[in-house]
């Protein structure tokens, strides 16, 4: 086994995507803007999860579940702090 391993779920999300879901997660209803003048970053940044399939190994949660599960986390554990 390696000491460092990228895990991933195999499926590429725009960085709309992202923002998308998170909004939705979290209730954001304010709308998003781009300053397409600036670099737009890496195209892909999908991880490849075919060392992890020979492992035996699959993501057991979507995108939105790791958000949600993530964002309460965040919430129950940082009551006190101002956002």
């Amino acid at each position: 086994m390696p000491q460092n391993l990228n895990v991933g779920t195999g499926k590429d999300f725009t960085v709309n995507e992202y923002y998308r879901e998170i909004a939705r997660v979290i209730g954001f209803k304010g709308e998003f803007t781009h300053d397409f003048s600036k670099p737009s970053g890496m195209q892909q940044k999908l991880v490849d999860i075919s060392y992890l399939k020979k492992l035996g190994w699959s993501s057991t949660f979507t995108l939105s579940d790791g958000l949600k599960i993530t964002y309460e986390y965040y919430l129950n554990h940082n009551k006190d702090e101002k956002l």
